[in-house]
């Protein structure tokens, strides 16, 4: 983990270093233990780092006549120097940064489709003056950057940014409804007309012309035509893979601990750190009851001797951290979620630096979303090979759930969260023009263009190239950095990756005694260790306190958040029908709770946004 930034004026004079140590110091949080700068001409080059290790130096690094920065990790560096070695390079120290720029001397930008981690860097070319910026293949660590006139900024941090003059904090209002439905935008948009988001899996080119966006990594998901091999093939397969990306993450001699969701994805990497290490477990529960997994997962650390913490959250811890949460998310992402995680990173930060997760099992191998549409889906097939004039009826009697089998995941829009629907937006906004109807369709329909694969792998493919890297892992990056932990990702190593999109989609989705579950392989490994009341019960995910803590004694916090929006500077949104939107839910008469916490986060996000400084 760690937090770089940069600025290079292609024309002008060269840059402000007031303004580059403003941007490094944004992006502190990110990296305490050590900070690089490196000025020459025009660039500026800046990194903070977290120190998981003694390996490496001091960033930015150089190796004539390039220029390294990097925010993450680079597993694996022993089979690069193997190659580098072939070649006569020998990279400067252990440090995977140092790995990373003798490759670079090397295949140039191919070193990036090279790298398996989890990474965002920026190299300089200080001879032919051209910047690359690339990120990695999923999205783990984040990079922005905002260009204009020959001027050229990027960070880990949207707020390092604004430090910058020339970029302002103009909203970005065309790009309002995709918030509002989806609750974040696709990358490159950001909700900031200025800023860009570099997408997950790409290389940046930047020069005096402009910047060119070019895709390094695409999911080879299997063809729907492939031979399914037998379940003992893919849970041994599985078996492998899993515990190699586990051992990967688990570089440097650091004690980890496990976020424990109960879940079989968080529990099979615990299995897979408990042959190598007494492992630490952490798990989030409501201090004041409701539903929650706490005591699932605590049977599952039991059951593999972990030394298991649960973070009892109350209503007023949520309230306290809500405001720190939304200010390092750095743009809105209305999941209530972020702030339960945001205080486990920092209870956990208490006895580890490096937490592993299990995000990206739903993606990969399908979640409770996919999971639940899988009878209507068979049945969509069963109509499917109806003559027209019985199918017809059949789908007007299903309300539009059966789709066709070849598009049934865009028939129904999966991929991403659904907020405001069309008629909700209209309700809301006060400019019609602002509204955008169909935006669901618009924005997954080129998704599902990307792959020929089977119905449950289209729909994941959604999922990992929208919702997983806009919103899971955003989120996780922000609140685990404020919190001061690294979180990694086994489930996301690219070797594994590999071997999961190459899976059909009926490995991962199958019915056992009339019920269709989730990632089936991952259960089918954990059946010999878990009680099958563990294994195959349904899981509710993380607590979301959507409802609840905004009814009864939490109507107090409702309507303070509800009168902060309605101020509303920008003239954006109907008082009235938010208003409306707040009684019903109070009263119980509704169910609103995720239409307010976007907008509530969307109004606190609104409200931290700094003023760009007046020198450059």
């Amino acid at each position: 983990m760690g937090g770089v930034a940069g600025i290079v004026h292609f024309r002008g004079g060269a840059p402000s270093r007031e303004v580059a140590q403003a941007m490094s110091d944004a992006v502190a949080h990110r990296g305490p233990d050590d900070a690089g700068y490196w000025a020459e001409g025009p660039a500026i080059l800046m990194q903070r780092r977290f120190r998981t290790s003694d390996t490496g130096r001091r960033q930015p690094i150089a190796a004539n006549p390039w220029v390294l920065v990097m925010d993450g990790t680079v597993y694996d560096t022993g089979a690069l120097q193997n190659e580098l070695e072939g070649l006569g390079i020998q990279p400067r120290t252990g440090g995977d940064a140092d790995h990373v720029l003798a490759a670079w001397q090397a295949w140039r930008s191919d070193t990036v489709s090279r790298l398996m981690g989890d990474f965002a860097l920026a190299v300089w070319n200080r001879q032919d003056r051209v910047l690359t910026l690339a990120r990695d293949p999923v999205g783990v660590r984040p990079l922005y950057y905002a260009s204009r006139d020959g001027l050229f900024a990027f960070a880990s941090d949207v707020r390092a940014l604004l430090r910058v003059p020339w970029v302002s904090r103009t909203l970005a209002t065309e790009d309002l409804a995709e918030y509002l439905s989806f609750r974040y935008t696709h990358a490159p948009r950001t909700l900031l007309r200025d800023v860009r988001l570099l997408p997950a899996g790409h290389i940046a080119r930047v020069d005096a012309t402009g910047v060119r966006l070019h895709r390094y990594w695409s999911p080879h998901w299997a063809l729907p035509s492939v031979v399914e091999p037998s379940e003992a093939d893919t849970v041994r397969s599985l078996d492998n893979a899993l515990q190699r990306a586990v051992d990967r993450r688990l570089v440097g001699g650091e004690e980890v601990g496990v976020l424990l969701s109960g879940g079989s994805s968080s529990a099979s990497i615990l299995r897979a750190v408990a042959r190598r290490q007494v492992p630490r477990t952490f798990n989030v529960s409501f201090a004041d009851g409701g539903l929650d997994e706490a005591s699932f997962a605590g049977r599952v650390a039991k059951l593999f001797d972990a030394e298991h913490t649960t973070v009892r959250v109350s209503r007023e811890d949520f309230a306290e951290a809500l405001p720190k949460v939304v200010e390092f998310l750095g743009q809105p992402l209305p999941s209530p979620a972020a702030v339960l995680q945001y205080i486990v990173a920092r209870e956990a930060r208490k006895e580890v630096r490096v937490l592993l997760s299990g995000d990206g099992a739903d993606e990969l191998l399908g979640g409770p979303a996919v999971a639940s549409l899988a009878r209507v889906l068979r049945a969509s097939r069963v109509a499917g090979r109806l003559p027209e004039g019985l199918r017809r009826p059949l789908v007007r009697a299903s309300g539009g759930r059966l789709g066709e089998p070849e598009q049934f995941g865009l028939s129904q829009l999966v991929g991403g969260s659904r907020v405001f629907d069309t008629d909700e937006r209209m309700s809301i906004l006060r400019d019609p023009a602002l509204v955008r109807p169909g935006m669901q369709a618009a924005m997954l329909g080129p998704l599902y263009s990307e792959v020929d694969t089977d119905s449950v792998n289209e729909m994941l493919h959604v999922y990992l190239r929208g919702w997983l890297p806009e919103d899971s892992l955003l989120r996780s990056d922000r609140t685990s950095t404020a919190a001061g932990v690294e979180v990694r990702y086994p489930l996301l190593d690219t070797d594994l990756v590999d071997f999961l999109t190459g899976l059909p989609g009926r490995a991962k989705i199958k019915r056992r005694r009339g019920t269709w579950y989730d990632k089936w392989p991952l259960k089918r490994l954990l059946e010999p260790e878990l009680p099958a009341r563990l294994v195959w019960r349904p899981k509710r995910g993380i607590p979301s306190p959507l409802d609840r803590w905004l009814r009864d004694d939490g109507e107090a916090f409702l309507w303070d958040h509800v009168e902060s929006v309605c101020e509303d500077p920008l003239g954006l949104f109907r008082k009235d029908a938010i208003r409306r939107l707040a009684r019903e839910h109070a009263a119980g008469r509704a169910s609103h709770g995720a239409h307010l916490w976007a907008l509530f986060f969307f109004d606190l996000w609104y409200r931290t946004l700094s003023d760009p400084p007046s020198s450059r």
